[in-house]
């Protein structure tokens, strides 16, 4: 008989055993001094199977957390510094549209303005008696 030899597997190798090298799933067992292990129930017929200490597993997977972490604390900040500019750029156009308007209205205030100082010069003149004609060559203002 010929011993079969399994390629190293990530989800045997790394953390907390998923899979045994022969396809059975790991056992947790306790050695005679209280120490837990992984194994495989396969592990009598002399083929490679799963055979790790759970605190080691452990350590494993806490630093992959650890790591896990760091990578989301930093996307995090990349994602705040991004919304940070982004709505710097917003308020920015947001200022801009403002200025404008008001620079409209500004524009639209004086025309109103010139147009009721006209009207109070054109009563003024026919409050004194005289009269405003309005004809193709444009407005002539006649005193009496």
């Amino acid at each position: 008989m010929s011993t079969v030899q399994y390629p190293p597997q990530p989800e045997v190798e790394f953390g907390f055993p998923q899979t045994c090298y022969c396809g059975a799933q790991p056992l947790l067992a306790v050695n005679d001094q209280g120490r837990r292990y992984y194994t495989c129930e396969n592990v009598d017929d002399g083929e490679c199977h799963v055979w790790k200490w759970w605190d080691i597993a452990v350590m494993e997977e806490m630093r992959a957390t650890e790591r896990h972490v760091l990578q989301l604390e930093e996307k995090v900040e990349n994602l705040t510094l991004y919304s940070d500019y982004e709505t710097d750029q917003r308020l920015a156009r947001l200022e801009k549209n403002v200025s404008d308007i008001g620079k409209e209205h500004s524009k639209c205030r004086h025309g109103f303005e010139y147009f009721v100082g006209v009207m109070v010069v054109v009563i003024v003149l026919i409050g004194n008696g005289g009269y405003v004609k309005v004809n193709e060559d444009g407005v002539s203002v006649q005193l009496t």
